[in-house]
């Protein structure tokens, strides 16, 4: 079954992966894969991770963000992360996954970067929170 997909996020913090990718709504999206870190998984207190795929994207409507290591992306992007929180969406229909490139972060900031998505994760359990180490998404292009 395809994945239908709602891709929200301003294209300026977009990687290539979604603006250079043909992406229609309603079809697959193309294969991505994050090997170097991955998906934050929550244990407890505990976070670990796990290698992450979009082929992970099943059976839902995905809001799929990729963005910038960056505060500046986090800003731009919180009217939109805003508003979801108030939708109140199911989660037996929607899923939300965010993917942070962190290769695209400021010199000496992917320790803080990194310590934030563990925030996040404990602050939504129920959402996917993926850590793309090698900038794969940016890299890939689709």
């Amino acid at each position: 079954m395809p994945i239908k997909i709602i891709v929200c996020s301003m294209l300026l913090m977009v990687s290539s992966w979604l603006t250079q990718a043909d992406i229609t709504v309603g079809e697959k999206l193309p294969e991505l894969e994050i090997k170097k870190k991955g998906e934050l998984i929550l244990t407890g207190d505990d976070i670990s991770y796990a290698e992450w795929s979009t082929k992970a994207l099943q059976n839902k409507v995905q809001i799929l963000q990729y963005l910038a290591g960056r505060m500046t992306a986090s800003k731009v992007n919180k009217p939109f992360t805003d508003k979801l929180e108030t939708l109140d969406l199911s989660a037996d229909h929607h899923h939300t996954t965010t993917i942070i490139n962190l290769n695209d972060t400021f010199f000496g900031t992917s320790g803080f970067v990194a310590s934030e998505l563990k925030k996040n994760k404990i602050k939504y359990p129920s959402t996917s929170i993926v850590a793309d180490k090698k900038g794969s998404g940016q890299k890939s292009g689709g």
